[in-house]
């Protein structure tokens, strides 16, 4: 093989690796999200780990596209019904609560110490 055609493998395995990363961390979050003890979510985790290391050594990219592809569509159906939101992103309840105030609100004799 030339160099440019290992390169693109390469390139290829390294960008779907990433996605199986990607995948295995939202799996973890999600099953977090589930767990009702952390006891629980640690048996979930260690599943989850088996479940993917079953797979670890597939270099096969249509097999590994299909593979991210089923994981994926597990993720949408186990999906919480109400996710937790972290408290300073959108959605969280203390999204933008510190924003500067506008400055034709600030009134600057406000400002002004009282001199005796």
């Amino acid at each position: 093989p030339t160099p440019i055609a290992t390169t693109k493998k390469t390139m290829d395995y390294a960008v779907q690796r990433l996605q199986v990363l990607s995948v295995y961390r939202r799996a973890l979050k999600l099953a977090r999200l589930h767990a009702m003890d952390t006891r629980l979510f640690a048996i979930d985790a260690m599943k989850l780990r088996a479940e993917f290391k079953k797979y670890k050594d597939v270099r096969d990219p249509l097999l590994m596209n299909d593979l991210l592809f089923s994981a994926e569509e597990k993720l949408k159906y186990f999906m919480h019904p109400e996710p937790i939101i972290e408290k300073d992103a959108y959605g969280g309840f203390e999204y933008q609560r510190n924003t500067p105030i506008p400055a034709r609100w600030v009134r600057p004799e406000a400002f002004i110490p009282n001199l005796p």
